[in-house]
């Protein structure tokens, strides 16, 4: 036995190669799906929001569901999907730091792209998906 295969692995494999790629053929078709269904909302008089909302809502829960069998059906324990156990203040306040940090040069990369590709864009734009009085 070499040193290679009896190390450790940093990164091991949550779930089988083709189940990934099943995964983001899903996320790609989901993505696909929905500017389809924007733009049929978009040319609506009266876009159903709240179903809108809904489908979405059970679209990321079935994926989830579906990531975490692929996980389970591999072996791999479903922590490798949840995460440890917070045990102090510090370790929440440390994942919320990491969080904002994240959303805040993912915003910046956004605008720089979006400024790069000549992307004109304004909240008029996305307002026909945005919520609207009661449910509709």
């Amino acid at each position: 036995m070499d040193a290679a295969s009896s190390a450790p692995v940093r990164y091991p494999l949550a779930a089988s190669p083709i189940h990934t790629i099943l995964v983001l053929a899903i996320i790609g078709g989901w993505a696909w799906l929905g500017k389809f269904m924007a733009d049929h909302m978009r040319a609506a008089a009266t876009p159903h929001r709240a179903r809108s909302y809904a489908v979405a809502l059970l679209f990321e829960w079935l994926l989830f569901a579906f990531v975490a069998a692929g996980v389970r059906r591999w072996g791999a324990p479903l922590l490798i999907l949840l995460g440890e156990r917070w045990h102090s203040v510090r370790e929440v306040l440390g994942n919320i730091g990491i969080a904002a940090a994240f959303w805040l040069v993912s915003l910046g990369l956004l605008f720089i792209l979006g400024r790069l590709l000549r992307i004109r864009s304004s909240s008029q734009d996305m307002r026909f998906i945005l919520p609207h009085g009661g449910l509709r």
